[in-house]
């Protein structure tokens, strides 16, 4: 699968191409990472919160602010202005995503999990409790996403950052507090044998 992935985001090579015509917009790039998050990635939670963000993106609920910084200083994120559903996606996200596909996805599960839980309608003082959802939702992601590299006999070494949020949240929304881990599905044991002996029936 993640060699799947890794040629899909390849292909998104016309980014980098000098004429403007060829190049993939960002937002297609956006749209296919949802898409991606939403049907392949081997957790329910995530496949939640990732099928609200693709239903917000294809009716258009979503507005873009395209950021024509293109340093690493440019990334995915969600307007804190209130009530404004306004993502900054850098005009080289296609690229990002290529470079760095695990960082762009978990940016993508953070940004899920902040619209999921409206949170730019959200009054102020409940803003930390939201973000502190989303972090805890980008553990379970990075949790997931190591046994599935596992999985396929390969190694990950993530970032200190990413160990970081492992370390807070080791069993991901699971680590939270009671009271804040409504609206998720529970799923702290996913079934990964059915899951990979499913895909290798169809691969």
């Amino acid at each position: 699968m993640l060699v799947e992935w890794q040629l899909q985001f390849n292909n998104l090579s016309e980014s980098d191409s000098f004429q403007l015509e060829k190049r993939i917009k960002p937002e297609e790039a956006f749209g296919c990472l949802c898409l991606l998050l939403t049907k392949s990635f081997p957790n329910k939670r995530i496949n939640t919160v990732m099928q609200n963000l693709l239903n917000e993106y294809l009716d258009e609920k979503i507005k873009f602010l395209f950021v024509l910084d293109t340093s690493d200083s440019a990334e995915l994120h969600l307007s804190e202005e209130k009530d404004d559903y306004t993502v900054s996606l850098p005009v080289n996200f296609a690229q990002q995503l290529r470079n760095d596909y695990l960082s762009e996805m978990q940016k993508m599960v953070r940004l899920a999990s902040l619209i999921k839980d409206k949170y730019p309608e959200r009054p102020p003082d409940d803003r930390q409790d939201f973000k502190l959802r989303a972090t805890a939702l980008e553990a379970d992601f990075l949790i997931s996403f190591q046994k599935l590299v596992l999985s396929e006999g390969l190694e990950v070494i993530f970032t200190p950052a990413k160990e970081e949020i492992i370390e807070r949240f080791p069993n991901g929304i699971g680590s939270l507090p009671q009271a804040l881990r409504g609206g998720f599905p529970f799923s702290s044991d996913y079934d990964w044998a059915s899951y990979f002996k499913e895909e290798n029936k169809q691969n």
